[in-house]
Formats: C-alpha cells, sequence, structure tokens
C-alpha cells in the first residue's frame, strides 16, 4: 500500500461555525477574550475599502457600500465569505446572496480534477422562522448550484423541490483570506489563536471571580463576644437595635480591662500578589495572540506611541497588511463585479463593458507628519535636480513612489509644472521671473 498521503482537492475545509460567535462574543467560553480580540478584525475591515467605481457604475456602487465591510468582516473572521450574484425575480433586481461557509460543509464543493476550479456547490442548511400565531418554525433546504442548473429541495414546516437552469452560469464566489495553494477556503485569523482565546478567557474569568467573591473581613478579639456585641448594638431614635453590621459601623467600642489587655480590631485584606500570576498570564497571553494572528500591533490597540521609530514602522505594516487583504479579494471582486454588470446589462438589453478593480490610495499618516514628508520631498527633489544629480524621469519615478497619484504624464510634464510654478512664485515675492528652462538639466529630456 502506498504510503503517501493522498492530496485533498476538494476546496478547503469548511470553517467552525462558533467563529462568529467568538467575534460578537456569544460564545461563553471565549467571550472574555473577545474583546480583545475585536478590533483586529474590526480596524482592518474599515481600513480596506471596497474597489474605486466611477459613476457609471453607480449601482455597482450601492452594492459595494453595503456589502463591503461585511465581506472584509466575515472573510476575516471565517476565513471565507461567499456571494452569489444573481437576479431575483420575486424582488426584481440584483441580489449578492451571502451563503455561509458552514451551509456548503468540507464536503459541499466539487472540483475539476484538471482546472482546480469549482464545478459544484452543495448545501445544506437549517432553518428557523416565525409562522403566524407566533409559532417558531423549522425547515432544511437543500441545494444543489452548478453552470448548468440550480436544484432546490425544502423539508419540514415547507415542503417543495424545485429545479431550473442557471441563466448566466455563474456560481457563488469565494473570498478566501489566507488561503493555502489550491484552495479555494481561507483561514480567519482566530484559527491560530483560538487556544490562546480559550486560555486567557479561564485565567481572567478565576481572577474575576477570586476578587469578586472575596470581601474584606472583619477580625475582632475578645474575651466576651456576646458583651463586646452588645457593646457594639447600633442605637436608633427608637432605642437599641438587635442588629450588628461591621462594615455599616461607623465606631467600634472595645474595651480595655482593668489588668491592661484590651479587645482588638482589625480587617483581613486579599494579599496583593493573589492575582499576580493571573495577570501576568493574560498579558502574556494577549502579546502571544498577537504575534500569532498575523495582524499588525497597530490594529490591536496596544502600540505605545513614545517611540516613534516603533510608531511609524507598525504604520507601514499596517499599511501593507490592508493593501494584503485588498489584493486578496481582487480576483472575487472582479468576478463579482462583472458577473453582477453582465445580469444588469442583460435585463436593461444593454451591453456591460469590463469592469477593472482598482483600489484607492490607503494612508494612515497625520496631516502633521504629512506635512514633513512634503517639506523633506521639497527640498530633496529641488536640490537633486538643481545640481543635477538626477534627472527629470528619475524626479518623476521618486515623486510616484511618494505621491502615487501625482498628475504628471511624463517627466516633460512634471518639469514644465515645476518650472511655472517657481516663475509664478519668483513674481509674487517681487524678484524677476526666473528662467528654469535648464532647472534639472533641461537637455536631459
Amino acid at each position: 500500500m502506498d504510503a503517501r498521503r493522498a492530496r485533498p482537492i476538494t476546496g478547503g475545509r469548511a470553517s467552525l461555525p462558533h467563529l462568529r460567535d467568538i467575534y460578537t462574543g456569544a460564545a461563553q467560553n471565549f467571550n472574555l477574550a473577545s474583546g480583545y480580540t475585536y478590533p483586529a478584525v474590526a480596524v482592518p475591515k474599515q481600513l480596506a475599502g471596497v474597489p474605486s467605481l466611477g459613476d457609471d457604475l453607480r449601482d455597482l456602487r450601492t452594492y459595494l457600500l453595503d456589502e463591503g465591510p461585511v465581506i472584509v468582516q466575515t472573510m476575516l473572521v471565517m476565513g471565507t465569505a461567499w456571494r452569489w450574484a444573481r437576479w431575483s425575480d420575486k424582488l426584481k433586481r440584483l441580489v449578492w446572496e451571502a451563503i455561509p461557509d458552514e451551509c456548503i460543509g468540507s464536503q459541499g464543493i466539487e472540483t475539476d480534477l484538471d482546472t482546480g476550479e469549482i464545478k459544484t456547490i452543495r448545501t445544506h442548511e437549517s432553518i428557523e422562522f416565525n409562522g403566524p400565531d407566533f409559532k417558531t418554525l423549522r425547515a432544511e433546504r437543500k441545494r444543489v448550484i452548478s453552470r448548468e442548473e440550480i436544484s432546490e429541495e425544502w423539508s419540514g414546516d415547507i415542503r417543495k423541490f424545485t429545479r431550473a437552469r442557471n441563466p448566466f452560469g455563474f456560481m457563488p464566489i469565494p473570498f478566501g483570506h489566507d488561503c493555502w495553494e489550491s484552495d479555494w477556503r481561507g483561514n480567519g485569523i482566530y484559527s491560530r489563536i483560538i487556544r490562546l482565546m480559550a486560555d486567557t478567557h479561564e485565567i481572567r474569568r478565576n481572577r474575576d471571580e477570586t476578587l469578586a467573591q472575596f470581601k474584606p473581613k472583619m477580625v475582632q478579639s475578645s474575651a466576651d463576644i456576646g458583651q463586646w456585641i452588645k457593646n457594639n448594638k447600633q442605637y436608633t431614635a427608637s432605642g437599641e437595635s438587635d442588629y450588628y453590621s461591621p462594615f455599616a459601623a461607623d465606631l467600634v467600642l472595645n474595651r480595655v480591662s482593668e489588668g491592661g489587655s484590651q479587645e482588638t480590631t482589625s480587617y483581613l485584606f486579599l494579599p496583593s500578589d493573589a492575582t499576580t500570576q493571573h495577570t501576568a498570564a493574560i498579558e502574556d497571553n494577549r502579546r502571544e495572540m498577537m504575534i500569532a494572528s498575523g495582524v499588525p500591533e497597530i490594529f490591536w490597540g496596544q502600540i505605545a506611541t513614545g517611540n516613534a521609530a516603533s510608531t511609524d514602522s507598525q504604520i507601514t505594516a499596517g499599511v501593507n497588511y490592508i493593501k494584503g487583504i485588498q489584493r486578496e479579494m481582487t480576483r472575487a471582486y472582479g468576478k463579482l463585479l462583472n458577473q453582477s454588470a453582465q445580469i444588469l446589462a442583460h435585463m436593461r438589453f444593454g451591453r456591460a463593458d469590463a469592469i477593472e478593480v482598482k483600489w484607492g490610495t490607503l494612508d494612515m499618516t497625520s496631516p502633521e507628519q504629512r506635512g514633513r514628508v512634503l517639506q523633506g520631498y521639497a527640498a530633496a527633489m529641488s536640490q537633486m535636480l538643481g545640481n543635477g544629480s538626477v534627472s527629470a524621469e528619475g524626479a518623476l519615478y521618486f515623486t510616484r513612489l511618494m505621491f502615487e497619484d501625482y498628475p504628471a504624464e511624463d517627466a516633460a510634464q512634471y518639469l514644465d509644472a515645476i518650472n511655472v510654478m517657481l516663475a509664478e512664485h519668483s513674481s509674487k515675492v517681487g524678484a524677476g521671473a526666473m528662467d528654469m528652462t535648464g532647472f534639472g538639466g533641461g537637455d536631459m529630456l
């Protein structure tokens, strides 16, 4: 028998359903760690944004703004977010149906062994819904989706079966995060830290229970406890009270005997180091979770701002991480947007142009930092162009590295704009207009 391990071509394993509950805090065995791990998903979700679309694609832009953050959130938590572009006859509009990854399951993807493309998607889900008279109803739905046809079978409180042609031949599209080679499904950021989250939850619960359950205790030393209680009873306007509360009392009355001995009162508190190890373990687990997740420190809310170099490096790492998420989604967004455009064009008897997925510029620097960058850039470019150490093409190259959207098509236009600016500036300060034809080596163009 061949001892080599079989190569799975199944598209990847389905995500665990409770990952969603960990993110929302509903998972009781993880919820004390959910608050700390929440920003690692919520912050990148907002920063990733959506692809840029022109005004001629306003309809699709609305879908993007509504669904984009949800797609990123599901992709980071569950590992894979599924969207299926289709036309709804009931709603009379395009819909992006979200298919939970657990409904597909690990056996729900059939791939082509030659190309690796998805041939068939099978879903099986249990649905609970409200019926008439406040009655809770339950049903199961099984679907088989291929490029040729779509079948749907309901059982339980709803019973029906339908089979129809897949009019456009479009399949559900997976948005996968951190995918392994040849897999369509990805891995959520909780996958590598789920055990650390469980440990952190348990340690913090034990620490907090210790602190919550312990109360300072009054320790009273007396030869005659009954007499001591009688001496310390509370007195009200109506007279003596049989009730005595040591923590409600404003005064403790102790008796000194003739022999010099006296009753003593002290309080017992929890030792200061009783939970020190708990707190140290929690902080160590937090650090390990941050490292193991692969999410930059800046998105966890733990970065120290005292070290400028550390902060700047974390900002760079954060920008690169967000761009990585955008690159992961580019292919799936390309399919989803182009399929959506084709559906809309068909229903309007029009023609759909190909959509290229482009992302806007991501910048996490503050206005003060931008000012310093611009000042340093201007001084460097002025000096290098002035002494001829860089060509016009080189200066434009460096400019676009710093400012991707710089409005210059070529080196000639770049230098012309600088010459115009310098001439206008010279005239405004009272000097004669400067002839900058040779600025930066005009003969090099």
